[in-house]
């Protein structure tokens, strides 16, 4: 992007390649972008929807490197309880899988709680800076430990998973590109 430019953002709700609808504007909370000199929090009027995606509408400033996020507000689905277990194994949460057979409870409908908390780094100009690294204080969070934008080829790009603004180990990530999911 180029600094002080017309800029836009886009939320997919669904898998990494489409998007199944809109995000209510009700459940959204704590959006943000910052760069050099530069904080903005989006009002409703800077939103606005197409072909089941949310887009955001702004103007960057200064050169550098930026962070944007939205975290949502937590809402509820029930599931049976062969749904919740293939969601549980589908997804790698495999110790809470392994509590419901220990509890005997594998077999019982659950209700699932989930929010989701986004998070975006990109590049306005040519010069970086340290804002790849702000923590937004979201439940859970990605937050590079290097700037993305200073690696090359074949150089390795580590990021630190928090939850409730601690660092987790040995977690459970899928990540992907053009395509092809990856994990660690």
């Amino acid at each position: 992007m180029k600094q002080d430019q017309p800029g836009e953002l886009f939320l997919f709700n669904g898998t990494i390649d489409k998007s199944e609808n809109s995000i209510d504007r009700e459940r959204m909370k704590g959006s943000k972008i910052v760069g050099p000199d530069y904080a903005f929090q989006p009002e409703d009027i800077d939103w606005y929807d197409k072909d089941n995606a949310t887009y955001l509408s702004f103007k960057t400033g200064k050169s550098g490197t930026y962070s944007a996020g939205v975290s949502t507000r937590a809402k509820s689905i029930e599931l049976t309880a062969a749904e919740f277990n293939e969601y549980l194994e589908h997804d790698g949460v495999l110790d809470v899988l392994k509590e419901r057979k220990e509890k005997g409870i594998s077999d019982k409908a659950a209700i699932e709680l989930y929010a989701k908390h986004v998070k975006v780094l990109f590049q306005v100009g040519n010069s970086t800076s340290d804002h790849y690294k702000t923590n937004f204080g979201y439940p859970v969070e990605f937050i590079p430990v290097t700037n993305p934008y200073k690696a090359r080829v074949n150089d390795e790009i580590i990021f630190e998973f928090r939850k409730n603004n601690k660092p987790v180990k040995g977690h459970l990530v899928y990540f992907g590109f053009e395509g092809e999911e990856l994990g660690c």
